[in-house]
């Protein structure tokens, strides 16, 4: 059974080339996109889901999770809470349509 999407990456800049890493780029799990598909909001599988995530993060030795969620999606931005995300900034036209992100982060 399909329940949604993960979408990560090993660091948050995108790059394979290390001159273009910083040093807290090192140790980043960067998760692009989550998703439920919307027929399974409100089962729990949200909260399954970004367990799992952490659980991936600390098996693998990340320091950190960065993640980012639109401003108005305030169900995903509880969620992230609920398991200890915090706000670090917001990014303004982040995506096509001009909404602000909000930019998540939590400490393994």
């Amino acid at each position: 059974m399909r329940v949604g999407l993960t979408c990560i990456k090993h660091h948050s800049t995108f790059t394979t080339n290390p001159k273009w890493l910083t040093a807290r780029s090192h140790g980043t799990l960067f998760i692009a996109s989550t998703a439920i598909i919307p027929e399974l909001h409100r089962m729990g599988f949200g909260s399954i889901w970004k367990s799992w995530q952490i659980a991936y993060a600390r098996m693998h030795g990340f320091s950190e999770i960065v993640t980012n969620v639109r401003k108005s999606n305030v169900a995903s931005l509880r969620l992230n809470q609920k398991f200890g995300f915090i706000v670090m900034k917001e990014v303004r036209n982040s995506y096509p349509d001009g909404e602000t992100a909000l930019v998540l982060q939590y400490r393994v």
